[in-house]
């Protein structure tokens, strides 16, 4: 039975040298468009709302700009469990315009804690947009998955994404701010894939900070800001490469943190000894 034990030790000992693994978090924003009785339901959310609340810029491209500045509401859009920030607007009722099939919405979003000397939210936290063409309906996000806390020298595995896939190449700069205020960023274009797991293809970079990104580390406590900024992989009339979205969010790094691996291996770890000490009372 020691034999069993030590050797089992010695398994979990050599596990645990491996990447720990960090409970990982979606974080998304995205626009939802459906049509009903030629008017066209527009839903902008982030997800999970913000502590502070969220304020938010939503522009609908027709045949001229059309725009609300409003508050976000806190509920659960999605209908999956997790609370978000959100709007629901009609278009062309709630902007005053005029009827059209094909136009654009843009949504910029703040959160609602950051203001300026003027009183003006000064803090963006995510800006996308999607086009809508006919009478179709669609659903756009746009986020990242990574978890919202590691330990001091430990790594996050980070995915970008942008979904539904577009017709063409997506590219990205990615970038991590330091609590120090040190930038690191990686370039690279997307790929195709099921990131998420939904079952709707996507456009994602997977990463690993700061393996991927040469020169950084995780050495300092506190709050790392990770940036996506996506293009289409096509350019404009005036040869500018068209942007396909920009969004970011944060995690920590703390001292007290324990990645799921970890746990696993705490749990391996005591599982012969509960089996010794099981084996004992029963003889």
């Amino acid at each position: 039975m020691r034999t069993v034990i030590y050797v089992m030790l010695a398994i979990s000992a050599s596990l645990l040298m491996a990447y720990p693994v960090y409970a990982q978090k979606i974080f998304e924003q995205g626009i939802t468009i459906a049509q009903s009785d030629g008017r066209y339901i527009i839903t902008c959310f982030s997800e999970p709302s913000h502590p502070s609340g969220v304020n938010g810029d939503v522009t609908v491209f027709a045949d001229m700009p059309y725009s609300r500045t409003v508050r976000f509401s806190v509920g659960d859009v999605n209908s999956n469990g997790i609370e978000d920030d959100h709007v629901m607007l009609t278009f062309p009722d709630d902007f005053g315009a005029r009827p059209a099939t094909d136009f654009t919405v843009l949504c910029n979003l703040w959160s609602g804690s950051d203001r300026d000397e003027e009183g003006a939210y000064s803090s963006i936290t995510a800006e996308f947009w999607q086009s809508i063409y006919t009478d179709g309906s669609m659903r756009l996000r746009q986020g990242l998955i990574m978890p919202e806390t590691i330990n001091v020298h430990g790594s996050a595995e980070v995915a970008c994404f942008s979904e539904p896939a577009g017709t063409g190449t997506v590219d990205g700069v990615v970038v991590v701010i330091t609590p120090d205020g040190r930038a690191y960023f990686t370039h690279a274009p997307f790929s195709r894939g099921d990131v998420d797991g939904n079952g709707v293809d996507d456009d994602h970079l997977l990463m690993r900070f700061p393996d991927d990104f040469p020169m950084a580390d995780t050495g300092s406590a506190g709050e790392y800001t990770v940036f996506c900024d996506l293009t289409s992989g096509a350019r404009g009339e005036d040869g500018v490469t068209l942007r396909a979205g920009e969004f970011w969010q944060f995690f920590w790094v703390s001292f007290n943190v324990i990645p799921e691996s970890i746990i696993g291996m705490v749990l391996l770890l005591l599982g012969p000894s509960i089996a010794l000490l099981l084996y004992r009372w029963m003889v």
